[in-house]
């Protein structure tokens, strides 16, 4: 099993067949908790969040991890045709942003989640 730590939090166990069939490795990969309401119903606040890290542009439609205010966020980030970027939380009570090309430069991305785990 190949490990991925969080930082204060131990740690969790991913089989290495599952990572080396999703292109992945663990040297790359962090294990955040994501808090808030404003990704449910498909992220619970408290959950674990596996993130690639080498994904640091929107290459397709996801959740990814953004560093906003000095704090790390999940949100998904959507690309239009003009190469502005949506982000939206799926929760609707909070409101969708619209980035231009030129402001979607700017943002800091950390990674793509593409796993998600937490008590029930």
């Amino acid at each position: 099993k190949a490990v991925v730590r969080k930082s204060g939090a131990g740690a969790c166990a991913f089989r290495r067949d599952w990572l080396h069939k999703k292109g992945l490795s663990a040297d790359t990969l962090a294990m955040i908790q994501i808090m808030g309401d404003s990704m449910s119903p498909t992220i619970r606040d408290g959950a674990l969040g596996l993130v690639d890290m080498r994904q640091q542009r929107v290459g397709e439609d996801g959740i990814y991890v953004l560093m906003l205010d000095k704090h790390l966020v999940a949100k998904r980030l959507q690309t239009d045709f003009s190469g502005g970027t949506y982000i939206r939380s799926d929760n609707p009570a909070y409101r969708e942003q619209h980035f231009t090309p030129k402001q979607a430069e700017s943002l800091d991305i950390f990674g793509r989640v593409i796993w998600v785990g937490g008590e029930i």
